[in-house]
């Protein structure tokens, strides 16, 4: 897709020489992403527009420090293991961050689902248990992992670490092959 942003507009090209203008509603905090690219310290990324709303990514080059070690990180399905090299590649530190809550909660919202389903002749209810658990689901992973992370990028601020992490690029492909117990689990 074809646009020109201009800070408080966009235009999108929707056929050769012609084009729609949207009027953007912009509030404080995103007005300062836009002055900070109107001076040239920002580029646009692709647009994703949806019903209701436009995301516009803004993208910086960013610098790095000079790197005085390597953290490598290492996800596993109870686990984050991460270990700190200095640049001799000797171990500065190795952590292992037990994961293990987040699949407790998983189990507990699938077995409060599985509850629920036993409202199933009363459909309404059923649909409003199952928002309210799913919710709370995502919200309590979400804080969970959030602290997780906090502390993986602490440590690399703390020894001016660079994170070097496995590729995990469509595995969720590769999972979807195996069986459901695993796909649930990986999820």
């Amino acid at each position: 897709m074809l646009f020109k942003f201009e800070g408080n507009k966009i235009r999108i090209v929707t056929a050769p020489r012609s084009y729609i203008t949207i009027k953007l509603i912009v509030g404080e905090y995103q007005q300062g992403f836009i002055e900070t690219w109107k001076g040239g310290g920002l580029d646009i990324g692709e647009l994703i527009i949806k019903q209701g709303f436009i995301v516009i990514p803004f993208k910086k080059n960013v610098e790095f420090k000079n790197i005085e070690a390597v953290m490598t990180l290492d996800i596993n399905e109870k686990n984050v293991t991460f270990s700190l090299f200095d640049e001799g590649g000797e171990v500065i530190k190795t952590v292992r961050l037990d994961i293990y809550k987040v699949k407790r909660i998983h189990d507990e919202h699938s077995k409060k689902r599985e509850d629920s389903e036993k409202l199933a002749k009363k459909p309404m209810k059923m649909r409003k248990i199952l928002r309210k658990y799913s919710g709370r689901e995502k919200r309590r992973v979400g804080d969970y992992l959030h602290k997780i992370s906090s502390i993986i990028v602490s440590e690399a601020v703390k020894y001016n670490a660079k994170i070097v992490m496995e590729n995990l690029r469509h595995i969720r492909k590769s999972v979807n092959k195996k069986s459901k117990n695993l796909r649930r689990r990986v999820k």
